[in-house]
């Protein structure tokens, strides 16, 4: 089963919540990395297995039903790496929001997820008024993430990226991607993934994002800040010689890419410190490997 979901912070609740159909849940991890999860659940007395592969706005799914007996027996081994939480089923336009209030020391954090039959769905809806933030690409708010390492804070937020190059014609080129909601030019980016270094989460988004492979530098080219999710992210920049371009990647379907001219790259990407930094690259790869 493909499950596909959009998933938005709620700081102020839907009039009418209190009379919305609601269960209570907890749920706990048996094993939880950067692309699988397998998750016990207790969904009002219904107790289920779970296992999800895949980032991002769809992943895959497979769930199995368990007797009680079965789940109080794996539940000791979720210890440490649990969420409370009550789901209310808000009905809006078509579909359904699935409202999670969670309790325990991830109380006060509100969020709506909505699941959609299709990609094409989900990139068209359009969230209501009393909708937050979108933080479906936002590795800290899925569940396993909120479950391992608690609740968000305000950063700052570590990031690391790659600029990918090549030569044409004894000329280096970027390539740049669009950002997968506002179709801004970026270069691939996320969150440093605790279980990897700098460089490596940097290559693993480089994939993700643009579907190339290739020879990333160990040292970063420089730093640069912006403001996001109510903090600051501070992202290191790394060059990555592209040796291998994949006609499918796992976010094929959000993002477009194009190969540019190192000034071109400058004038269409938005952060005025990637720009900087992307404006080296010439000097820096005539310097040699890094």
């Amino acid at each position: 089963m493909r499950e596909i979901e959009r998933k938005f912070l709620i700081q102020k609740s839907p009039d009418g919540l209190v009379h919305c159909p609601s269960a209570e849940i907890r749920q706990g991890y048996l094993m939880a990395d950067e692309t699988q999860e397998i998750r016990l659940r207790d969904k009002g007395g219904r107790y289920f297995l779970t296992v999800k592969q895949g980032t991002g706005l769809a992943r895959s799914e497979v769930e199995i039903e368990l007797e009680e007996q079965q789940f109080q027996k794996l539940w000791p081994l979720t210890e440490g790496k649990r969420v409370e939480k009550t789901r209310h089923l808000v009905d809006h336009e078509e579909v359904t929001v699935e409202l999670d209030v969670f309790q325990g020391a991830l109380s006060g954090l509100c969020l709506a997820e909505v699941e959609f039959p299709s990609d094409e769905e989900a990139l068209a809806f359009s969230p209501p008024d009393w909708f937050g933030e979108e933080v479906t690409d936002d590795e800290r708010f899925k569940n396993k993430s909120l479950a391992l390492y608690g609740r968000p804070g305000g950063g700052p937020f570590n990031q690391s990226a790659a600029i990918p190059f090549r030569f044409e014609d004894s000329e280096p080129r970027l390539l740049l991607v669009t950002s997968r909601r506002k179709k801004h030019w970026v270069v691939p980016k996320g969150i440093i993934e605790p279980h990897l270094s700098a460089p490596e989460s940097a290559a693993r988004e480089a994939w993700e994002e643009a579907g190339i492979r290739g020879r990333i530098r160990p040292q970063p080219i420089g730093e640069y800040e912006y403001d996001k999710w109510g903090g600051t992210c501070h992202v290191r920049v790394f060059l990555l010689e592209v040796e291998e371009e994949l006609a499918e990647w796992p976010e094929a379907f959000f993002r477009e890419r194009r190969w540019v001219s190192v000034e071109e790259a400058a004038e269409l990407v938005d952060q005025e410190g990637l720009r900087r930094l992307i404006l080296l690259v010439p000097d820096l790869l005539e310097s040699g490997p890094g």
